[in-house]
């Protein structure tokens, strides 16, 4: 009896055990839905929300567009006058041509004109006003930007108008030039935000009812598949990669879907746009040519017709030619030609516009071709931009998921015991690197949010300072980051075995917080700008080695190399999501707001840090007390070998060197060339998806087909070839190039660089971790030289780049010849940690 009650127990404890589990393995589910519903939500939210953005910048150009032409035929006038001695600021018949202006112009409250001293504003309820302009850096500006343009050898590219954009309206700037040509003032344009918010507001309804029909959607595919999906297994563990595979798939598919969707909008969206800009225009030339044929002027007799139709289109590059015909002629057109075109084309890219007849009865109409080719390019633009949201999000869904992953697991392992208090400090405890992939995920992408912009804001930013040139000027921020990461690198390692990881990363999140927040400024300068990014560059070598510290804390060496590819798999997918993000947010809403969100982001981060995860120290290894005369002797002769002097002064030193051309010149060579920061994003997205994804298999591959030797200088023969083909033809294509060759290198070089150096007979006698550190730092002090070196190679042109990619050529001949050979023990190579990047 006694033995049946005892199994009685022991099965309604099992019973018990068995109702709990599924207990939480239903709400483990409940939360997993629920988070990955959550993501899948944030992620579409974001995709539409830059999709949104997009289209409201080039409904905001088809607006612009059509209020520049009109203000631009008023200002024709006013030109005119000035020709023949007329003063702007007592020009007489000014109120009579503004309030023709304002009466073709709906959108318009208010026209003002401006010049160096005073302005003038011209409002719907006929009040004038005449006040001092009081911010003379308003004219300054405008004088600037004005004459900059005018000076430009392609003017099609840039257009002397400006745009600004204040909280509740849109300030548009159309240039006066005197008979020299030089700016003498400027027609100022104020319309209210709605005007352009109204329209995308409706876009961004839609979008809003197909997202919630996407998550409902994805919703219901989860819940279905959960029910036949145990979340656990039969120890209560959560199935992580069923899990992951699962929710990448349904967000894949749900991505792609709303990305379609976003493109048919969107291109329909642009193609109504340009037909109405195409329609003002119409609209303008109709009312222009009426007026005179009201007076009896016969078309026949209209002076320049073909001249006036040609300054009509050449602000609006979605109109590609504009034609005044009849049935049988072509009586004027903006090509200067008499050909016919057939009205054959589609209904989207061609339109007629009817006009009174004369005197003589002849009824012409106005013909409007729409520049299929642009309009085409613009969608290609927009199918682009969706493609790396596309290729972002899914970087961004997969690090995100495994985040949430990881903390369902957490959840499950803790079961409900009682939350323990976190220790604040851990002597030699082993180090807990689950969390490693995802915090290195989130804070590389908050800190390189603004990667792709920092040179051309500091290009804007250039004054004069302690006369240096302008281009080491512009280099100085990158610069004193890479320095600042230096010097975080060094003091962090001298202290990170004292205090553990954990205090050392608070510390760095903070620094890169407030060098990011200076950096969000509007008023800053580049003086500010350059001591704020080696307060941030500071703080982020200090968090890179509190993070490897953190790795090294662990006890087991298979732990350490799970967490060090953890830690690079993380950075990597950081960069890519963090460059992308930062600058299509850049091209939408200005540089300062995207500091302003990495802030947020690090200080999330900081937070999640110290509440969630306890400080260790590395584990001390078991090492020879050796005295401090021992020790000098020691690195003095590791400073002095050859093969370790030569490595890291014609091989690390110039690569770290040449790889700036991507983080400091081809951000402001692609400015220069009208490409957009979105662009440049692209190129990092390029450069970052090589080296991630081709990293494993050409290593294997280089380094069995040719040893590590000869890896080592191939890989440094695609830096200097990369510098060389661009400094042969400077364009676009051959830095895209160069920023290939670039990725191609460090996706299989720096893991032959590890191997090199770790096989030297110096590192093993001085160390690894101290020669880990000479690396690290030599690598820092090349990526410091790199934006001083080009700054300076570049007064030369392009052809400068190329000389460095042949100086570095001769180096890597150098090293070659100049070599040691190791023994046959040190000619193995053997294996090694990655180093830091």
């Amino acid at each position: 009896m006694k033995l049946f009650l005892l199994q009685k127990e022991k099965a309604a404890g099992m019973n018990n055990e068995t109702t709990s589990l599924g207990r939480k393995s239903r709400y483990t589910g409940l939360v997993f839905i629920s988070a990955a519903l959550l993501l899948i939500i944030v992620v579409l939210a974001f995709t539409g929300g830059l999709n949104i953005s997009s289209f409201q910048k080039k409904y905001e150009e088809s607006v612009v567009f059509s209020l520049v032409a009109p203000t631009k035929q008023t200002i024709g006038k006013i030109e005119y006058a000035l020709k023949y001695g007329k003063e702007l600021e007592h020009f007489y018949g000014l109120r009579e041509l503004i309030d023709e202006l304002l009466d073709q112009l709906e959108e318009v409250n208010e026209v003002r004109v401006l010049w160096p001293n005073e302005a003038i504003a011209f409002n719907r309820d006929n009040v004038i006003l005449r006040v001092p302009i009081e911010d003379t850096s308003i004219i300054e500006t405008l004088r600037d930007r004005h004459e900059v343009a005018t000076k430009l050898e392609n003017d099609s590219v840039v257009h002397d108008y400006m745009l600004e954009r204040l909280e509740n309206e849109y300030l548009l700037s159309v240039p006066i030039y005197n008979p020299h040509g030089y700016w003498e003032g400027s027609v100022q344009l104020a319309f209210d935000r709605s005007v352009v918010s109204t329209r995308t507001g409706e876009y961004l309804f839609i979008l809003l009812r197909y997202l919630l029909l996407l998550a409902a959607f994805a919703a219901l595919i989860l819940v279905l598949t959960m029910s036949r999906l145990p979340i656990t297994d039969h120890a209560g563990k959560l199935r992580s990669k069923p899990l992951l595979i699962l929710i990448i798939a349904i967000m894949s598919v749900i991505q792609i879907t709303y990305g379609y969707i976003n493109y048919q909008l969107f291109s329909r969206a642009y193609i109504n746009a340009s037909q109405e800009v195409a329609v003002s225009a119409a609209e303008i030339i109709s009312r222009d040519i009426q007026s005179v044929i009201e007076k009896g002027v016969p078309y026949s007799d209209l002076y320049q017709l073909d001249t006036y139709l040609q300054g009509i289109i050449q602000e609006l590059p979605a109109i590609e030619q504009i034609n005044l015909m009849n049935e049988e002629n072509v009586l004027a057109s903006s090509e200067g030609g008499r050909d016919r075109i057939e009205s054959t084309m589609e209904s989207d890219y061609t339109f007629e516009v009817g006009l009174i007849p004369d005197q003589t009865g002849n009824l012409p109409y106005i013909h409007v071709l729409l520049s299929e080719t642009a309009i085409k390019t613009e969608l290609r633009m927009i199918v682009l931009d969706m493609v790396t949201v596309l290729i972002t999000s899914i970087l961004f869904m997969i690090e995100i998921s495994i985040l949430v992953l990881l903390l369902l697991s957490n959840g499950l392992s803790n079961g409900v015991k009682k939350k323990k208090e976190i220790p604040r400090f851990t002597q030699q405890s082993p180090a807990d690197t689950t969390m490693i992939r995802p915090l290195s995920f989130i804070f590389h992408l908050a800190l390189f949010l603004s990667a792709a912009f920092i040179p051309i804001m500091s290009k804007e930013l250039y004054e004069p300072l302690w006369g240096m040139s302008e281009n080491l000027i512009i280099a100085l921020p990158v610069t004193i980051e890479m320095f600042g990461a230096g010097v975080g690198v060094i003091l962090a390692a001298s202290n990170v075995d004292k205090r553990g990881w954990k205090p050392l990363f608070l510390l760095g999140a903070l620094s890169v917080a407030i060098g990011m927040l200076i950096c969000s400024l509007p008023s800053i300068n580049i003086l500010g700008f350059s001591l704020a990014r080696g307060l941030a560059g500071f703080g982020y070598g200090v968090c890179f080695m509190a993070l490897r510290a953190l790795i090294t804390s662990g006890a087991s060496g298979e732990k350490q190399t799970s967490g060090l590819t953890s830690f690079f798999v993380g950075l990597y997918a950081g960069i890519n999501c963090g460059i992308i993000v930062g600058a299509m947010l850049a091209d939408r809403i200005g540089y300062h707001p995207v500091f302003t969100i990495g802030v947020i982001i690090v200080v999330l981060t900081g937070l999640f840090v110290l509440k969630q995860m306890k400080n260790t120290i590395p584990i001390p290894r078991k090492e020879k007390n050796i005295s401090f005369g021992e020790t000098f002797n020691q690195l003095g002769g590791f400073v002095r070998n050859k093969q370790v002097v030569a490595f890291l002064l014609l091989i690390v030193l110039p690569v770290a060197a040449c790889n700036m051309f991507l983080d400091y010149y081809f951000p402001i060579f692609a400015d220069h060339e009208g490409l957009s920061t979105s662009d440049v994003g692209r190129a990092f997205l390029v450069n970052g998806l090589i080296i991630v994804y081709l990293a494993p298999l050409f290593s294997k591959l280089f380094l069995k087909w040719l040893g590590v030797e000869k890896a080592l200088l191939m890989s440094g023969l695609l830096v200097a070839l990369a510098m060389v083909i661009f400094g042969v033809k400077g364009s676009v294509l051959t830095a895209i190039i160069a920023v290939i060759l670039l990725g191609l290198s460090d996706s299989f070089g720096l893991v032959a660089q590890n191997k090199y150096y770790l096989s030297l007979k110096a590192t093993g006698q001085l160390g690894t971790g101290k020669a880990i550190g000479y690396y690290d730092n030599m690598r820092k002090v090349g990526q410091m030289l790199g934006p001083m070196i080009f700054g300076g190679v570049v007064l030369m042109g392009q052809i400068g780049i190329g000389l460095l990619g042949i100086l570095f050529l001769i180096m890597l001949l150098f090293f070659w010849v100049t070599r040691f050979r190791n023994d046959a023990e040190q000619q193995k190579r053997g294996s090694g940690n990655e180093l830091s990047l």
